[in-house]
């Protein structure tokens, strides 16, 4: 009759995660990453690239939280910018200039503002502008003498 093991608590997965992001974090080759997790907590190799493809996720979960309270908090300063504004200012064209201004960079940070703009014809096309080259005009001093002295002579 086979033995079977008991299955691992759950905080002595997240501590052996915990771990594996260390070794990740020291730069150990992935091919030492597997032979560790199995010399070390006896697993076999399919369950050691759980454990790494399981660190690699939650970098990743982690980064993006902070990301979004990153945004959350820049968005919050944004906010109090303007209602921290003198009101007799807020009137003014340059009031209303620097309130544009910072709608602009949270509509950036929420990713709403468009930078580029498209001209479309009638059948939905992009509009190529018709730009020629002019040709450029040299003026060459003429027997030795300089441009400034030909204008100041002639």
């Amino acid at each position: 009759m086979a033995k079977t093991q008991e299955k691992t608590p759950k905080y002595e997965i997240e501590r052996r995660i915990r771990n594996v992001q260390e070794w990740i974090m020291d730069d150990y080759p992935y091919g030492d990453i597997v032979r560790s997790i199995v010399n070390k907590w006896g697993l076999s190799e399919r369950q050691a690239q759980r454990y790494i493809k399981t660190a690699y996720d939650e970098f990743k979960d982690k980064e993006e939280l902070s990301i979004e309270a990153k945004k959350a908090y820049y968005i919050k300063r944004k906010k109090k910018l303007i209602r921290d504004m003198d009101p007799r200012v807020k009137t003014t064209a340059s009031g209303a200039r620097a309130i544009n201004k910072i709608l602009d960079s949270m509509a950036e940070l929420e990713g709403i503002k468009i930078n580029k703009v498209q001209l479309t014809g009638k059948d939905g096309e992009p509009l190529i502008p018709e730009v020629g080259v002019l040709p450029a005009v040299v003026i060459l001093p003429n027997n030795g003498r300089d441009i400034d002295d030909r204008d100041t002579k002639g």
